[in-house]
């Protein structure tokens, strides 16, 4: 799972990626944004998953 958050000195990720390992997940936070992802072509995926 990539966790972003907008803003350069957003906190949120940081959270999100530790609590997300926490519970057993594999998370990493996005170093740039969306648009950078997109740009790059590189998978997405939205909505819940089961």
């Amino acid at each position: 799972m990539v966790v972003y958050c907008r803003g350069e000195y957003c906190a949120l990720a940081h959270e999100a990626v530790r609590l997300l390992t926490g519970h057993g997940r594999r998370a990493v936070r996005l170093d740039d944004g969306m648009l950078e992802w997109r740009l790059a072509d590189l998978p997405v995926r939205t909505g819940a998953t089961a």
